[in-house]
């Protein structure tokens, strides 16, 4: 699995550091969404996980992390609306098919697919620990069953 590391500007106003670890031959994107405080270090055992499968993103918002340093010149308050905002410019950018959130950012990511990012099959909220066994089986249910739920609209299919 390959990995860049960069930090991308989002509206001239936040600087994000990302990581991409890309995998060869994979086809579709999961980014993972960190609770408040919390950093890419966080999914660590979920990347340990989804490695084999599925190009991954990773971020810090801007006051946490390796973000925190590159964005010395703002107010230091981050409204919802602005992570929504950071969310989806890092969907679009990074052409994300899977959303997979803890804690916190199960908040903006449910506010974000409340707009229907047109590349996102499939999310996962969850609720604390990202690196439990139940959220790893999630996560496996997720990526393999053939049966789609989506939340916005309401369909199913199998």
């Amino acid at each position: 699995m390959k990995s860049e590391t960069g930090v991308i500007s989002v509206f001239e106003k936040y600087s994000i550091y990302f990581e991409y670890r890309k995998k060869e031959g994979a086809n579709k994107t999961a980014i993972l969404v960190n609770g408040a405080l919390a950093t890419t270090t966080s999914f660590s055992q979920t990347i340990r996980n989804l490695k084999d499968h599925v190009n991954i993103v990773l971020f810090d918002l801007p006051f946490a992390g390796q973000s925190r340093e590159h964005n010395t010149n703002t107010s230091g308050v981050l409204s919802k609306d602005d992570e929504v905002e950071i969310l989806l410019y890092l969907i679009e950018h990074f052409e994300v098919n899977f959303m997979i959130s803890a804690s916190w950012g199960g908040v903006s990511s449910l506010l974000a697919l409340a707009r229907r990012p047109p590349t996102i099959e499939k999310a996962l909220i969850s609720s604390f620990s990202q690196s439990s066994t139940t959220l790893c089986t999630a996560i496996w249910s997720m990526l393999a069953v053939s049966c789609a739920i989506r939340i916005f609209p309401v369909e199913r299919s199998c």
